[in-house]
């Protein structure tokens, strides 16, 4: 893996389906060893902590500020304070699920400043957090140049986040979505309460503890 990796050239022929490749074999060897021991790296737990705050934050959400403002505060309350590398993980994602948040909602502009997060703003928050999760851990190990014994040898670099990317595109089709399983269970008053519902079944899916028709 390390090798195909210091092999890739951004100018090469078919670069980007190389890199796709890579990207999905990271993630199966991923989703492998977490089959094989649910606590490898402390993911899980780490992602289902962090899910449930998520749910909390979908029960009380925050009022649109400034963009740096509504990061932090996303950060502080699904990211908690934890010093491992799975926590630095999810405050990762956090930060990069809210960014593609922003991309696919354009009316989030200073005009909304003082409202409160729609349910269909959290729900695409929801989603984007447990893909970016895993995303974000696959990032670190290249970027970190962590040698993990699940890949055989040490991943180097990740030109222009294309594995973060596609490892986010990939998961997101898996990962159940609250508004959806909310309509015809009391709309977006249980929307909090079902999202917290969900979290096991999310972290399952893109960690592949289960079948895409399980999850």
């Amino acid at each position: 893996m390390g090798n195909r990796l210091t092999r890739w050239r951004p100018d090469q022929r078919d670069a980007d389906q190389r890199l796709g490749e890579i990207a999905q074999s990271l993630l199966l060897a991923l989703q492998s060893t977490v089959r094989e021991d649910a606590s490898a790296f402390g993911l899980y737990d780490a992602a289902c902590t962090a899910g449930g705050r998520l749910a909390d934050v979908m029960a009380s959400p925050p009022r649109m500020a400034s963009d740096t403002e509504v990061l932090a505060g996303l950060v502080t309350r699904i990211g908690g304070e934890g010093g491992t590398l799975s926590d630095a993980v999810v405050r990762r994602a956090v930060a990069a699920a809210w960014v593609q948040v922003q991309e696919q909602h354009p009316e989030l502009s200073g005009s909304t400043i003082g409202r409160s997060m729609t349910a269909d703003i959290l729900c695409d928050l929801y989603r984007l957090f447990f893909a970016d999760v895993v995303a974000e851990f696959l990032r670190s190990v290249v970027a970190e140049k962590i040698n993990l014994a699940m890949l055989g040898s040490t991943v180097l670099i990740d030109p222009e986040s294309v594995i973060a990317n596609w490892i986010t595109e990939c998961l997101l089709e898996f990962v159940p979505d609250p508004c959806e399983v909310a309509v015809g269970r009391g709309g977006s008053d249980a929307l909090p309460g079902i999202a917290r519902s969900l979290v096991p079944r999310a972290v399952d899916a893109v960690l592949g503890l289960s079948t895409p028709e399980a999850a």
